[in-house]
């Protein structure tokens, strides 16, 4: 039985031997040419190719994550840290007077 191709395979042309599972390609959409197709590198490629479609990059990949998120994702922590009684202080109070208040606008202080 055959192996399945990943996705990113359809994003190069191979070049030269077909038969090679590890054949030489190169990007459809710039000049990017690997000497050995291996497709966890080929998606890499694509995810940072400039000029790849939306469809060829990653779904979950990682570059993409927006400042909104990362807010949501702090202010959660510190909520959790503030609720656990064990550590004895408050860690909004603590990063507030480390860092100061200016770092992290995003966070309310009650």
């Amino acid at each position: 039985m055959p192996k399945v191709k990943k996705p990113a395979w359809e994003h190069f042309d191979v070049i030269g031997n077909h038969e090679n599972p590890h054949p030489h390609v190169r990007c459809k959409y710039c000049p990017k040419y690997f000497r050995r197709a291996v497709p966890q590198r080929m998606q890499t490629h694509l995810d940072k190719c400039e000029v790849a479609p939306d469809d060829a990059k990653s779904q979950n990949n990682t570059n993409n994550i927006h400042s909104d998120n990362i807010e949501k994702i702090v202010e959660k922590v510190l909520q959790i840290l503030n609720n656990s009684h064990s550590f004895g202080y408050n860690y909004q109070q603590n990063i507030n007077g480390y860092y100061g208040a200016d770092q992290f606008p995003f966070i309310s202080y009650q």
